[in-house]
């Protein structure tokens, strides 16, 4: 993305900059730094690519993420964690609706599989993520996981949600309740459409050639 120094877009952070050199001394602080920052930028907010820092600004983030949600059939999701409780809520909501034709894809690490459904503790995640991606399943969305090995210190470390051909949201944080909360995070939702067109032909990619179902993963986790 190009955009000029005088645009909303680069003056908010601008405003993320200062804040983390100047206000992070707790997450009070920095909110409150943001939300000041940004009501003295003169331009206007851009329609197409929309800020969202955390802490502060969570709440903001998951209004975004649920009314795309709500206005289109397909959503799909690489992520790298995967227990936002309010994603969660809102995936199983949609799938379940029976007005709706909802499809949603899921691409994760195969160390959530090796921790939830083989009970091997090889990396950080928690058993609870995979039952997470189980549950979805069960309402009807469809998983598959990124081959790579935590004691090689390879993993997949996508974040992103692809919501039709309107929209993706993505940044720095992973899918967790902590990132849209605690943690120090910037998010973007864009609707440009070459951006978009970028992002759907990668995840294409990473669902056909890239990704296994839980049925063609190895049956024993070993370094390659």
């Amino acid at each position: 993305i190009t955009a000029s120094a005088k645009s909303y877009f680069v003056q908010a952070h601008l405003c993320l900059i200062e804040g983390m050199i100047a206000h992070a001394k707790n997450r009070d602080e920095y909110a409150n730094h943001i939300q000041s920052c940004r009501t003295k930028i003169r331009a206007e907010p851009e329609e197409d690519v929309q800020t969202f820092f955390v802490p502060g600004e969570g709440d903001r983030a998951g209004n975004a993420v649920e009314k795309m949600l709500r206005s289109v059939d397909q959503v799909d999701i690489a992520a790298h964690r995967f227990s936002w409780r309010r994603l969660l809520t809102a995936l199983d909501r949609k799938l379940k609706d029976r007005r709706s034709s909802a499809k949603v894809r899921i691409i994760t690490d195969d160390d959530t599989y090796w921790v939830g459904a083989r009970g091997e503790q090889i990396s950080s995640y928690e058993p609870a993520e995979y039952r997470n991606l189980q549950s979805l399943v069960r309402a009807g969305a469809e998983t598959k996981f990124m081959e790579t090995n935590q004691q090689a210190g390879l993993l997949h470390h996508n974040k992103f949600l692809i919501f039709g051909d309107r929209a993706v949201f993505t940044g720095a944080g992973n899918l967790t309740s902590a990132a849209f909360s605690k943690n120090f995070e910037n998010f973007y939702l864009i609707s440009i459409p070459s951006v978009v067109a970028k992002f759907r032909t990668q995840y294409e990619r990473m669902w056909n050639e890239m990704a296994s179902s839980e049925e063609e993963l190895p049956s024993e986790n070993v370094l390659p």
